[in-house]
C-alpha cells in the first residue's frame, strides 16, 4: 500500500478502514503488486510483530507464486 502526499486525515481514514478492507476505495491509496518481500532489522535484537502476533526477531523473506 502506498499513500504518498497524503494528509494526516487521509491516513487516519485509511487506517480506520483497514479492518473492513475499505482502505482501497480511497483515491489516495495505491497498491503495488509484488512477488516477494524482505524485512531486514537494523539492530541485532528487539521485538517483531506480524499481524499482531510476536514472531522471532530477525530477517524475514517471502516469495509468492
Amino acid at each position: 500500500m502506498l499513500a504518498s502526499n497524503s494528509t494526516r486525515s487521509h491516513l487516519t481514514k485509511a487506517f480506520l478502514a483497514l479492518d473492513e478492507g475499505k482502505h482501497l476505495q480511497y483515491d489516495f491509496v495505491k497498491t503495488i503488486p509484488i512477488t516477494a518481500f524482505r524485512i531486514v532489522p537494523k539492530g541485532t535484537e528487539g521485538n517483531m510483530m506480524v499481524d499482531g502476533e510476536k514472531v522471532p526477531y530477525g530477517r524475514k523473506q517471502k516469495t509468492f507464486s
